[in-house]
């Protein structure tokens, strides 16, 4: 990263500093939400499909473990939405100053890197206290790629929408998406499943939590789908923040 990519990150993480609303969805949603989830739902055992095996588990356990990429969907689109509105101002003004568009993409995602860090660890320290996962290094990955997914996902959804309309789009999709579609409890799954964002993040989680051995292809897929919407989001990002001519 050159000097004035890192210089822009600064200026995005002061700028997430200055906005308590983000603050306290980084820092305080991920243990809200995971511990909240582990702690109403019934103490009850519970046999779910996690890849080809059966696993019998608790419902405190499962849902805390789900809600790990929820939490991760939910923020890291918000933040990302945060960066394309900021993009249409700071960033613009910033190719005028000299900044190469391309160094303002890299640390806009360097953001998105840093809210995935900050929400991680948050939500598997609260998710530990209900169950000890079977591979912690892979829970971590699988969450990292569903919140850096999502923050593509928000940088897309910046585009064509205002910040307070984004951020109920990304509510309202992440919640369906993660916690309707991707329920590891449900009986049946939409094919619709399968083609949504947090797919194959959201069962890789559920593989490292729940079983000793992970399932290559999955992350590889839910590695080419953030490859594929990152790309789309920093073709999109290039075009807001070019020089006008």
């Amino acid at each position: 990263m050159s000097r004035r990519a890192l210089t822009a990150l600064e200026m995005g993480l002061r700028e997430y500093g200055r906005t308590p609303i983000l603050l306290a969805l980084l820092l305080f949603l991920p243990a809200y939400m995971v511990g909240l989830f582990s702690w109403i739902v019934p103490d009850s055992p519970v046999r779910v499909e996690i890849g080809v095996a059966q696993v019998a588990t608790e419902f405190p356990e499962l849902y805390a473990v789900a809600m790990v990429p929820v939490v991760g969907a939910l923020v890291g689109g918000i933040a990302g939405l945060f960066a394309m509105q900021s993009a249409r101002t700071a960033d613009a003004r910033l190719v005028l100053t000299g900044f190469d568009p391309v160094e303002i993409m890299v640390a806009r995602f360097g953001l998105l890197v840093a809210a995935a860090g900050v929400i991680t660890p948050i939500a598997l320290a609260v998710m530990a206290r209900v169950l000890d996962p079977e591979q912690l290094g892979w829970l971590v990955i699988a969450t990292l790629l569903v919140t850096t997914t999502y923050g593509a996902v928000g940088l897309l959804v910046g585009i064509v929408a205002n910040r307070l309309v984004g951020v109920y789009v990304i509510l309202l999709g992440a919640t369906l998406d993660v916690f309707l579609y991707q329920n590891p409890a449900a009986t049946e799954q939409s094919w619709v499943a399968a083609w949504l964002p947090a797919h194959y993040g959201t069962r890789l989680a559920l593989d490292a939590a729940f079983t000793p051995v992970v399932d290559r292809s999955v992350f590889a897929h839910a590695l080419c789908y953030l490859l594929v919407v990152g790309t789309i989001a920093a073709l999109v990002f290039r075009h807001e923040v070019r020089e006008p001519e």
